[in-house]
């Protein structure tokens, strides 16, 4: 027996919001490809990092990495070529050593298309360690700017 849909989730407000245009590098012979959700909840993912003051690419030079470890997607609504989607993203649940990054995209009409969740465990010098304060603080009080950058 199949599993039962689930609902879409409430963002918060502390949630980042951007605006994708839907490219030919994004879909199939029909519709969005079901990857290209990933690499846009990887963008919020990397937007959020960068919203506060943090860059990646100095964290990656300290020895300090973000590996996925789970991800899922689930599919409300078939996108196609040319539209724009709104994305919110935002820092779900954390852990010891682990966090959430969960993404909503909606259509034009406020439709919820997709939404996804993404768990990273925070390592340095390539061993799992606890969750630093900076990111601790971004994740339980969302200590970024909501924006409205696009990304088309």
């Amino acid at each position: 027996m199949g599993k039962s849909k689930p609902s879409p989730w409430d963002v918060p407000d502390k949630a980042l919001g951007f605006k994708l245009l839907v490219t030919m590098g994004d879909v199939d012979a029909y519709q969005v490809y079901f990857a290209a959700y990933y690499r846009w909840m990887d963008l919020g993912f990397h937007l959020l990092i960068q919203n506060a003051g943090m860059s990646m690419k100095d964290l990656l030079a300290a020895g300090i990495a973000m590996p996925a470890v789970h991800s899922e997607c689930d599919y409300f609504k078939p996108v196609n070529i040319d539209q724009i989607l709104e994305c919110r993203v935002w820092f779900g649940s954390f852990g010891r050593s682990s966090f959430s990054v969960k993404a909503v995209f909606k259509d034009k009409d406020s439709d919820v298309v997709a939404q996804g969740e993404v768990v990273h465990v925070y390592v340095e010098n390539g061993k799992p360690c606890r969750i630093p304060k900076w990111l601790e603080d971004i994740c339980e009080y969302g200590n970024v700017s909501v924006g409205g950058e696009n990304h088309l």
